[in-house]
């Protein structure tokens, strides 16, 4: 059996007991198999706390862990040894502005997903990661986080312009980084963040153009120089006000060039 596949929405309209009746079938028919726990929806913390407490005791099985769309709870409920997570995705409904939840135990821990509360509220092994997503944030909110993961091979940012941020971003070194994905919210374009990147394993980067304007192909051109990497696929999104052909003719090194067009992996 896949027990990864086990999920709750608590958007679905079914009763809280019903939840608690299939977790409890579930977690007695995985016997010691390592578990994937998806719980998604938006209820009261009552109801979500409810649901959390039938899996919680099975914590060194987890495998996988996603807590997303708005989950309303305090993370300390699932502090603690998660010895077997290798993938967390955590998209909370509010910070604890108070205190973070500090998860050190998870030494398998490699691909990461939060959003912007969970950012604000959670404190990670960032060095094991591998691969991460920050959702819905500031860059003064990435940089702290991507200082400290030099191991990074895979990683997306989904980014607002910071209006009130007086101090420029620092430089962010990721010698492993191979994929790099940015994306900004449909505000002011964070001008100039990419050059902030020295990533000299760099094979595909995927940038909208507005990132990189007022003059796309001498920022790209620069960023290459500066990293002192080999790119092999480049993908510059959203609108453009360049020919794709003045893009190939400027990065002859890159084997796959398209513009325009938002790939899958990309969102």
């Amino acid at each position: 059996m896949l027990w990864r596949a086990i999920k709750v929405n608590l958007d679905e309209e079914i009763l809280l007991r019903q939840h608690t009746h299939i977790y409890d079938v579930w977690l007695r028919r995985s016997r010691r198999c390592p578990l994937g726990i998806q719980i998604v929806g938006c209820r009261e913390e009552e109801c979500f706390s409810e649901v959390l407490e039938n899996v919680i005791s099975h914590r060194v099985r987890w495998e996988y862990l996603e807590l997303s769309e708005g989950m309303p709870f305090n993370l300390s409920a699932i502090e603690g040894p998660m010895p077997l997570v290798r993938d967390l995705h955590l998209s909370l409904l509010d910070p604890d502005l108070e205190v973070k939840v500090a998860f050190y135990e998870m030494p398998m821990l490699r691909t990461v997903f939060l959003n912007d509360c969970a950012v604000a509220s959670v404190i990670l092994p960032w060095i094991q990661l591998t691969s991460l997503t920050l959702y819905n944030v500031y860059p003064s909110e990435c940089s702290p986080i991507l200082q400290q993961t030099p191991n990074l091979v895979q990683c997306k940012l989904h980014v607002w312009l910071e209006r009130h941020n007086p101090h420029p971003e620092p430089n962010i070194r990721l010698p492993n980084l191979e994929s790099l994905v940015l994306r900004n919210f449909r505000s002011s374009p964070v001008l100039g963040y990419l050059q902030t990147f020295l990533v000299p394993a760099l094979r595909s980067l995927s940038v909208p153009e507005r990132l990189v304007r007022p003059n796309p192909i001498e920022s790209l051109t620069s960023f290459i120089t500066k990293s002192e990497c080999r790119l092999q696929q480049v993908r510059i999104t959203g609108e453009s006000s360049v020919p794709e052909a003045s893009y190939r003719d400027a990065l002859r090194s890159a084997k796959e060039i398209s513009v325009g067009n938002l790939h899958p992996d990309d969102e």
